[in-house]
């Protein structure tokens, strides 16, 4: 006998008061902020109400989606903060004239960030940026294929932050102290 639309509430109350301790648990560990943590649960939520009558055990699945979420959402987070890298640093690299002191700060900051990150990352990203080179170029004179890398050049984007952060670079180009 199918439940009628109060007792389904009440199900899904339940099921709800239940998980949260788990779902606070599973949200601390990946460090997602309350708002966004907010934004996740109802994604994952409105997704169990859509795959509902598929899921045989709601609390694993419910776990899991919100896992997946909190991966999406760094993955996404992440992509960003490359992008805004990537596009930051072409603006600076493509205005510099060699007579902007800023510039040639940024050029220094790179080249000594550069000289700490693999080889074939530095290859990469020198194609990409000290010479202008589009994708699929910079994937030719590199030896990445085309198709993959956007994803490389993600990997050696981060490699290059993690280096620049170590160094005291802060946004905009500058350095710490």
């Amino acid at each position: 006998m199918p439940l009628d639309r109060a007792a389904r509430d009440r199900e899904i109350e339940d099921l709800v008061e239940a998980l949260r301790p788990g779902f606070r648990s599973v949200l601390k560990r990946f460090r997602v902020p309350p708002p966004d943590a907010e934004d996740l649960l109802q994604q994952t939520f409105l997704a169990f109400l859509n795959q509902r009558p598929r899921i045989r055990n709601p609390e694993a699945w419910l776990t899991g989606t919100l896992k997946n979420q909190c991966r999406l959402y760094w993955r996404s987070r992440r992509r960003s903060l490359y992008q805004a890298i990537d596009a930051t640093l072409l603006e600076e690299l493509a205005g510099d004239d060699g007579r902007n002191t800023g510039q040639l700060e940024l050029r220094h900051d790179l080249d000594l960030a550069l000289g700490h990150i693999p080889a074939r990352c530095r290859r990469l990203l020198r194609a990409r940026y000290y010479h202008g080179c589009r994708g699929a170029e910079a994937a030719r004179l590199t030896g990445y294929r085309a198709s993959g890398v956007y994803k490389v050049l993600d990997r050696c984007l981060a490699a290059l932050t993690r280096q620049l952060a170590s160094l005291g670079f802060e946004t905009g180009g500058r350095r710490n102290g």
